[in-house]
């Protein structure tokens, strides 16, 4: 699924990744489940900003940040029109697809299937929230934002709710913990790591939402993963979904 939307003044240009679907006008038979940037070309070829659990790209080892030089043969590296490409590159074969990333400078390659896409018919509405309170002391739960739905960037200026149809969809989540949670040494760990992983320092979740209900999503900070390695590792939170309750849809 090729996206585009407006974003203020940014034209922000995000795939989720499913074959031959700019060019089939029914959905997509297979899916890789990856988010990838094509708002740039690369020499090292766009890059990887979440992955889907429990999809194929996870269990072929693809991690976000990783660089896609090429698909199934077909190079993504300093091409135009990334999105058109990506989605030539995973029709090629069918379901079988080959990936040469690079991870940290180092050259990779991945191979295995694409999974059947869902195609479960729209059942009504529900929504996703990063502007619900939030209750910090007593589970641990911190503010987070949602930087993108299932490879759709969000809007810059805040939302209260985002409307979504029943069923998966893939969040992209960066936490926003207060600075007086982490200690000195831990706050310089923590920028290290925010500055060197960029993409890698958001983190997916896969909310299935129901008709009519709403999910507030937070970052949960885990106090036993906090150590110089487990800041570095950008083990020290995860994303969650901390409260459900019912909303009309409509």
């Amino acid at each position: 699924m090729n996206i585009l939307r407006f974003a203020g003044f940014a034209l922000v240009g995000l795939l989720l990744l499913a074959p031959a679907a700019a060019q089939a006008q029914s959905a997509p038979a297979h899916e890789l489940g990856a988010v990838i940037d094509t708002r740039h070309s690369h020499a090292r070829g766009p890059e990887v900003l979440a992955v889907t659990p429990g999809g194929a790209a996870q269990a072929m080892g693809l991690l976000p940040g990783d660089r896609v030089q090429s698909i199934n043969g077909i190079s993504l590296r300093d091409e135009g029109n990334l999105a058109a490409r990506l989605d030539h590159a995973l029709g090629v074969q069918g379901q079988t697809v080959r990936l040469d990333v690079l991870r940290d400078g180092e050259p990779l390659s991945f191979s295995g299937m694409l999974q059947p896409a869902a195609r479960e018919p729209s059942r009504g509405c529900g929504y996703v929230s990063d502007r619900d309170p939030t209750p910090v002391v007593s589970d641990d739960i911190h503010a987070a934002e949602i930087t993108s739905i299932d490879g759709d960037s969000t809007p810059l200026d805040p939302q209260n709710r985002h409307r979504l149809p029943a069923g998966e969809h893939v969040l992209v989540v960066s936490e926003k913990i207060g600075l007086q949670y982490f200690t000195r040494g831990q706050l310089r760990q923590r920028n290290l790591m925010q500055r060197r992983t960029l993409a890698r320092a958001y983190k997916a979740i896969v909310v299935t939402v129901e008709p009519n209900m709403r999910y507030s999503i937070g970052a949960k900070l885990d106090r036993n993963a906090m150590d110089n390695d487990a800041m570095r590792a950008n083990a020290y939170w995860e994303p969650v979904v901390f409260k459900e309750r019912a909303q009309e849809c409509r």
